[in-house]
């Protein structure tokens, strides 16, 4: 967050935040009306972890994708306390004389399960309508949300086979390729690298998931001169990134090579490269 002024922060924060309550505000309707006629201190306790978690993605200016990944742990917590309220809800009303006269006529279910069906029905509807977003990918009719980075991991693997355990990897996302390769990472993006994470931000960059954001957060500070130019990884995951393009560059530098169907960038005659075992001879990397 450090060199993001306060005010376009928060207003990425406000804006990121919207689009997720517009999501699941049905849910918080049914636990807000039972904190407000219902009052109990308990439920108000479990409703604030939810209220914290919303500040503080305000405060941090949102995220960079709109699956809420950092908002979402608080979501089964308020999930639960709409149960709650709704069976309390439902054994209300089935207690009333209308509901008694008109609905509990047909015997074929028993009156003493009539507030769980109920509460069940609408637990059921009320997780229906905060995950319609989602509805394709939990039916898996579609493919998930970046599922083809598992790709990352072969990435990962021919690396780890075609380069000695001193090589290092260059990489934007910095997860799967440094953990599964086991070598040192140096992160283009500044979250495990303190000087880029003190650089100046680039509130240019037009990446934002959604109108009306300033920036996206944890992608908009990088310094491909540093990272790449003067720490020489071994491997780079890519050479150019918003406002910064070094392909000419590395093009003396870097080559493309093929291993088991995987494509590489490795640094040119590095020691760090066991290119005998490579299968095809290495191309430039702008080719």
């Amino acid at each position: 967050m450090s060199g993001i002024p306060l005010l376009s922060r928060i207003q990425n924060g406000l804006i990121y935040v919207g689009h997720f309550l517009r999501e699941v505000y049905v849910l918080l309707l049914v636990v807000g009306a039972g904190i407000v006629f219902a009052f109990r201190r308990d439920k108000l306790f479990l409703a604030s972890v939810f209220v914290v978690l919303v500040c503080y993605q305000v405060w941090a200016g949102g995220d960079s994708f709109t699956y809420w990944r950092l908002l979402s742990p608080a979501v089964p917590i308020m999930l639960v306390l709409g149960a709650y309220e709704t069976l309390i809800a439902s054994e209300l009303v089935s207690n009333t004389d209308i509901f008694r006269r008109y609905f509990l006529r047909n015997r074929v279910i028993l009156r003493r399960y009539v507030p769980e069906v109920l509460a069940c029905l609408l637990v059921l509807t009320i997780i229906l309508f905060t995950n319609t977003r989602f509805l394709q990918n939990i039916a898996l009719l579609e493919v998930p949300f970046e599922a083809d980075l598992n790709e990352k991991v072969n990435t990962a693997l021919a690396i780890e086979q075609v380069t000695t355990p001193d090589a290092t990897v260059g990489v934007f996302g910095a997860g799967a390729i440094p953990y599964y390769s086991g070598r040192p990472a140096v992160d283009f993006l500044g979250k495990a690298d303190h000087r880029i994470a003190r650089v100046t931000p680039d509130l240019s960059e037009n990446l934002p998931e959604f109108e009306g954001m300033v920036y996206r957060p944890g992608h908009n500070k990088y310094d491909l001169e540093y990272s790449i130019k003067e720490l020489r990884p071994t491997y780079v995951e890519g050479l150019e990134w918003g406002e910064q393009d070094i392909v000419g560059w590395a093009e003396a530098e870097y080559v493309k090579v093929y291993y088991e169907g995987v494509t590489l960038y490795l640094r040119e005659a590095s020691g760090d490269v066991r290119w005998g075992d490579i299968e095809a001879s290495p191309e430039a990397v702008g080719s």
